[in-house]
């Protein structure tokens, strides 16, 4: 339990750092990955470990038996790490469950999660609708995910897949050309983490295929040879048949999050070109253009009507 308060007293510590590099808002942390990972877990697991009472489901969970059909379906917040009523500090991490996204992101999916990452999206919006959106959206009317909110912008993308699954090769390849890009008109660069959920379901002594899954979701994220991966037990009924944890929390479980959340808010770790505009801004000039050309012109020809 001691070293569960003093990583929670680093962590504190490092967001009233952070907290005066963003102007006093808080740090948001955006949770992706494709559908049934246990990002809704890991958000719930977080809650748990940074608080001091026991777990809570704030992020609803759950399966369908099997079926890809995902539980998350709009995109959700959690201010102040799911308990605003407990730390009553405004630093403390906004954290964004986003709900699954497909393992290929193909056509206009990788505008959705730049607009995401630039703090266009607002809360609850479902992210297909705004694929339909883009998808039907023509020159004329004004484009809807222009209005930039500074706290939704994403500070952190926290990538999580499952130990047990398929490593989604192409969604996590997008994720790094989209958070970190090296060319195009997007600059604004991510910090990414990586989370291995279920990983009590492996042994990584003897598990060879697990093995060589983790080495590579390393190398597409570069997470080699840095504290910014974590192998993750969330709470969930299987390590807790009884469900005690709706009295309790638990220390091996809480600690190694806490590890992970004292990178997260590592002050040392920047988003390259925090300010930078979402690039969607060169249509809305081209659109100012051509409307204040459409108002001269008929100005003019009311002029030449009246003389």
């Amino acid at each position: 339990m001691d070293q569960k308060r003093r990583l929670q007293a680093q962590i504190k510590d490092n967001l009233q750092k952070i907290g005066s590099r963003l102007n006093g808002r808080p740090m948001t942390v955006a949770f992706i990955g494709s559908v049934g990972v246990g990002k809704s877990s890991l958000i719930n697991t977080i809650a748990t470990a940074m608080g001091t009472g026991c777990w809570q489901q704030h992020a609803y969970t759950g399966g369908h038996g099997g079926q890809a059909d995902p539980v998350t379906t709009v995109i959700r917040r959690y201010p102040q790490c799911c308990r605003p009523e407990e730390h009553r500090n405004p630093l403390f991490p906004t954290l964004i469950d986003v709900q699954g996204l497909p393992e290929h992101l193909e056509g206009p999916w990788s505008d959705v999660l730049s607009l995401l990452f630039y703090g266009r999206i607002p809360e609850e919006e479902n992210l297909h609708d705004v694929i339909g959106y883009l998808q039907t959206r023509d020159d004329i009317r004004r484009p809807k995910y222009i209005r930039g909110r500074d706290r939704l912008k994403v500070d952190r993308v926290v990538v999580v897949a499952s130990a047990t699954q398929l490593l989604p090769v192409d969604l996590l390849q997008s994720i790094v050309e989209i958070a970190r890009p090296i060319q195009g008109r997007s600059r604004r660069g991510i910090p990414i983490f990586g989370v291995m959920t279920k990983s009590d379901l492996v042994d990584p002594d003897v598990d060879t295929e697990y093995l060589q899954k983790e080495q590579r979701f390393k190398d597409i994220l570069g997470l080699q040879g840095t504290p910014r991966f974590l192998r993750c037990i969330n709470y969930c009924s299987d390590i807790d048949p009884d469900n005690n944890m709706i009295f309790q929390s638990y220390p091996y479980l809480d600690v190694p999050v806490l590890r992970l959340m004292t990178q997260i808010c590592d002050p040392a770790i920047e988003v390259v070109h925090q300010r930078e505009p979402y690039p969607y801004q060169h249509l809305t000039r081209e659109k100012t253009f051509w409307i204040l050309m459409a108002v001269v012109v008929i100005f003019l020809a009311f002029a030449l009507l009246l003389r």
